[in-house]
Parts: C-alpha cells; structure tokens; sequence
C-alpha cells in the first residue's frame, strides 16, 4: 500500500508542478517547481510515515526506465549515428573515472589493501585477528 500512496504523492506533485508552470510561472523550468513541490512534501512530518522508503529498484524501475524510454523515442537515429565516436568515447572515459573514484573512496574511508586484507585474515582456521570486514567475509563463506 505504501509503494501506491508512493506514486500517487508523484503523480500529484508532477501533475500539480505542470499546471503551476503552465498558468503562473511560465519562465521557471516545470522541473524546479517539481522540486519545490516534492520538498515541501519532505517537510511535512506526516507525509514521512507514508512515503516508501527509498528503494533503488523502485526508482529505476517506475522513473528511470520510463524517462529513458521516451528520451530515446524522441532521439533521431541520425544523431546518434553522427556522433557515436563521441557517445562511446564519454562512456568509456566515465566508466573509467567511476571505478577509479569508486577504488579510492573505498579504499580511503574503508582503510582497505590487499596486502593488509588478505594477511590479517586466515581463512583456513576461520579467525580473523585485526580486521573487522574480515569477520564479516569469513561468515559468510
């Protein structure tokens, strides 16, 4: 039930966000009004209790997934086919660039090393002397 009162708090903030834009604020982008709209719905404490939690599948599957679709309906086949050097290149570079940030973070806020990981655990004799994320990989061997 809550996933339901989830898309019909959308629904309505999209629909109220539209018609805001269209009849008092036609210069302002319907997407910030959007956003004020759904953060003055955060702010009322009792909208919380009723709002889904955050889930990723949720979000990808009921906006993501729609907004891709119909962006790529729109798209010419002509533009992507005279810039595709461009289009593969930026995603290999961004692929790159998020795996190497994602290593450092990980390794930066985690305190991990290979070197450090693999010899404060013995996997053999299910003990774990200095690692806390060693417990944690051991229990769930």
């Amino acid at each position: 039930m809550q996933v339901v009162i989830f898309i019909g708090f959308i629904v309505f903030a999209v629909a109220f966000a539209t018609i805001i834009q269209q009849r008092f604020l036609k210069r302002i982008s319907v997407n910030y009004i959007a956003m004020a709209i759904g953060a003055a719905i955060a702010l009322v404490p009792q909208t919380n209790s009723l709002i889904e939690s955050f889930s990723s599948e949720l979000f990808m599957g009921l906006i993501v997934a729609p907004l891709l679709f119909f962006e790529g309906q729109r798209t010419r086949l002509y533009n992507v086919l005279r810039s595709w050097r461009a289009i593969v290149g930026l995603t290999v570079i961004m692929i790159i660039l998020a795996t190497i940030t994602a290593g450092f973070g990980i390794y930066f806020t985690m305190g991990l090393s290979t070197t450090g990981f693999y010899s404060s655990c013995n996997f053999n004799a299910n003990r774990c002397y200095s690692n806390r994320i060693c417990n944690t990989w051991i229990e769930a061997a």
